[in-house]
């Protein structure tokens, strides 16, 4: 049975009907797009693109002929060029055009040419939405250390696989929801628009997104143990980075508690921060920014579920410039003091035998001092001196 033609709405860069029926669009090949530059050969080699543009303009002056006698062949040409043209005539000359076709690369850097153009479309969906998400303020350049890390991908593929497979997931999750507007979502989710305008450049939407992410999970795992099994304390915050690329993969893909296993994992690590040669003082602002979403997660997860698990961070590791990096750049804003009064919440002793016995006094009233603490917070007096 033939298959059902539906007629091309000509949108850009994907046909809308053949993308939310399923569709493949047979409407479109490759898009060649004119940009400015410099030509490399012909008569304006050099010169700019709006330079051919412009016309060259000049003034011919004829004179009236000598007469036969004048055996100048370069003037018997430009008469008879000229000679049914009137006096200070202007004669635009149009320069020969030679359009340049662009062609759009993926990444400029020939270090990461080897990947094929999903992966390659993945690392800059990466630098491009989910870094952003992954920080309050995203100040460019130096200034977000997640985006910082692409790099290190190179020297370290366990890192290089785990984003990809989190930015796979993300491209999944938010090319399921619908491109043309709905009652219930009457605005197109900047994140869907900026994907279909620049997945164009990069072949077109990705249709393999689920399995891709779940390919590069699989090769990140099996990559894990020997990242581990190799730690020093050049790579500790790499390594800490990477783990914590895991617990967000499994935000993206569920927001189940999976991420618990990779955080106990951590655990062993962090553990170790306290201690030449891994102490740093002051901390890189990788370690900050590792640590700091570490303990966000960690407190919120363990709160919201009841769990009596010890705290992520030793006690000998000043929390203080964490708490803060914490407040000032992990995308939930969790406030300083409340962060700290929940993290000092695991310091307390259980010494029930039993779930129905009562609270030891002592215990009691330390949990009454955190109570107050908490019932004490302004958060417009917080907001002022931040």
């Amino acid at each position: 049975m033939p298959s059902r033609r539906w007629k091309c709405d000509r949108s850009l860069p994907v046909c809308h009907k053949c993308l939310s029926s399923g569709s493949e669009c047979l409407g479109y090949g490759k898009l060649f797009v004119w940009n400015q530059g410099v030509a490399s050969r012909g008569k304006m080699m050099g010169k700019t693109y709006e330079e051919t543009n412009k016309s060259k303009k000049r003034i011919v002056s004829v004179k009236h002929p000598i007469g036969p006698e004048t055996n100048n062949p370069r003037f018997s040409l430009e008469s008879q060029r000229h000679e049914d043209l009137p006096v200070n005539v202007e004669v635009e000359e149009v320069p020969r055009q030679e359009p340049e076709v662009t062609v759009h690369t993926t990444l400029v850097d020939p270090l990461y040419q080897d990947l094929n153009p999903n992966s390659r479309y993945y690392l800059y969906h990466f630098v491009t939405q989910i870094c952003m998400d992954m920080v309050i303020y995203d100040g460019g350049p130096g200034h977000n250390p997640f985006r910082d890390l692409v790099p290190a991908t190179i020297a370290y593929p366990t890192l290089l696989h785990i984003i990809l497979a989190g930015s796979a997931q993300h491209v999944f999750n938010i090319s399921q929801d619908p491109i043309t507007p709905s009652t219930y979502q009457p605005d197109k989710r900047p994140c869907l628009v900026l994907y279909y305008q620049s997945v164009s450049r990069f072949g077109g939407p990705m249709k393999t997104s689920y399995a891709d992410a779940l390919l590069a999970k699989q090769q990140a795992l099996s990559l894990m143990a020997k990242s581990v099994a190799s730690l020093t304390p050049a790579n500790a915050d790499v390594i800490l980075a990477t783990i914590l690329m895991f617990i967000n993969y499994d935000l993206i893909e569920s927001g189940r508690d999976k991420w618990r296993i990779h955080v106990e994992g951590a655990r062993k690590i962090i553990e170790r921060l306290d201690t030449p040669p891994y102490l740093q003082q002051p901390m890189s602002k990788l370690r900050l920014a590792v640590l700091s979403d570490f303990l966000v997660f960690f407190v919120i997860g363990s709160t919201f579920t009841f769990s009596t698990a010890r705290l992520l961070i030793p006690e000998t590791i000043d929390l203080g410039p964490i708490l803060q990096y914490a407040e000032t750049n992990n995308y939930l804003s969790m406030p300083g003091p409340l962060l700290r009064i929940m993290a000092e919440s695991f310091k307390l002793e259980d010494t029930r035998k039993h779930t129905s016995d009562d609270i030891a006094l002592p215990v009691q009233d330390q949990l009454g001092m955190l109570l107050k603490a908490a019932l004490d917070f302004d958060p417009a007096v917080s907001t002022v001196i931040h």
